[in-house]
């Protein structure tokens, strides 16, 4: 989380420690996506995946992870889900083209910061929403990706 908020002290810290980790993985997602603009075939499209802190844990799957959007809750995931998550969203039928989703597991999200609430309302629950990942991805939508959030 914080990619897209700089004034944050996740984004401050990870990115002094990481030499710049936090803006070249904004610069990353914004050439992405203007590279897939410019070339302007509705027939191909991006997914981003923004995985919250990472952990070795087995995968959890599906009914114990949550997709979210705008980039102001952070939360831990283990590899394994983020691997299960990655190949699921490739083969999907359902996720939207052009869409950038944070992932964590379900129950461990929190505020990226006091300014912003625990619940953003693009939260996709794997509990709540039955533990299929074409469920979760169909209700994702395109043009949120934490930059129009304040």
């Amino acid at each position: 989380g914080a990619i897209t908020k700089p004034d944050s002290l996740g984004y401050k810290i990870t990115n002094f420690f990481a030499k710049g980790i936090m803006q070249a993985k904004l610069d990353g997602e914004l050439g992405l996506q203007q590279a897939y603009e410019k070339a302007n075939d509705p027939s191909i499209g991006y997914i981003i995946i923004r995985p919250g802190g990472l952990g070795d844990g087995d995968a959890e799957g599906p009914s114990n992870i949550v997709l979210n959007q705008g980039d102001t809750v952070i939360g831990d995931i283990n590899r394994a889900d983020v691997a299960e998550v990655t190949v699921a969203a490739a083969l999907s039928k359902t996720i939207p083209k052009d869409v950038v989703f944070e992932v964590y597991e379900s129950g461990k999200g929190q505020p990226l910061e006091s300014r912003f609430p625990k619940v953003s309302g693009y939260e996709r629950d794997g509990r709540v929403l039955g533990g299929n990942y074409d469920v979760l991805f169909s209700g994702l939508k395109t043009g949120i990706n934490g930059l129009e959030v304040k």
